[in-house]
């Protein structure tokens, strides 16, 4: 399956897909996550970061 979506520049999207199925099981991501592209490293990280923290747990 294909879809096409848009976002702002500076925006990061992390994508967890299910290894056995390929199919993507959850989507995050941080508008203005890169603001100072000399900053981009660290910047980067951080935001992913966050990103990944708000991934579903199992309980």
């Amino acid at each position: 399956m294909y879809s096409q979506e848009k976002y702002e520049a500076g925006t990061v999207v992390v994508d967890m897909v299910d290894a056995r199925t390929k199919q993507l099981i959850w989507r995050g991501s941080a508008q203005n996550a890169i603001g100072n592209p000399t900053r981009i490293k660290e910047q980067l990280a951080r935001e992913v970061t966050r990103i990944v923290d708000r991934f579903p747990q199992r309980t």
